[in-house]
């Protein structure tokens, strides 16, 4: 039997050790009841926050060690944090995400400017694609609307 942090109890464990701790001490968290954790094993994801089930999945193919299941984990209840607040943009990582992000990564000593490589080859490759495409067309929209749903 292969020993691994990351499992669906362990992710309920490090939420609830999170939830002590700033930022996240500061707003009314869901209980880790309340949450689900799911392992997934997507290799093109780090890990994701389902609003509609209340869930949290961290990719066992991105995450192998410990400081990134951990950094997903915050990642992701950052996410969730501002979904309870009902911020409209929960989803994005503008402003009111970063403030949180910025909190938590001095609390654990964290890289607040740390972005994951899948992130930064997207962002490369729209960025080309933008390049060669007419403004307006229907590959420039759809490139748009990712980079906002991101």
């Amino acid at each position: 039997m292969k020993l691994t942090t990351l499992t669906s109890q362990n992710l309920a464990i490090l939420y609830d050790m999170a939830c002590k701790l700033p930022p996240f001490n500061k707003i009314k968290m869901p209980k880790s009841s309340k949450v689900k954790f799911k392992v997934i094993s997507d290799p093109g994801i780090y890990g994701c926050f389902d609003e509609v089930e209340m869930q949290i999945e961290i990719s066992s193919g991105s995450c192998g060690h410990f400081t990134t299941i951990f950094q997903t984990l915050l990642h992701e209840m950052v996410h969730l944090a501002l979904y309870v607040k009902k911020d409209p943009k929960f989803h994005l990582h503008e402003e009111s995400f970063l403030k949180l992000k910025a909190i938590y990564s001095e609390v654990y000593s964290l890289d607040p400017k740390a972005v994951s490589l899948p992130v930064k080859i997207f962002n490369f490759f729209s960025a080309f694609l933008a390049s060669l495409i007419t403004p307006g067309s229907s590959l420039s929209i759809a490139i748009a609307t990712y980079r906002d749903w991101e």
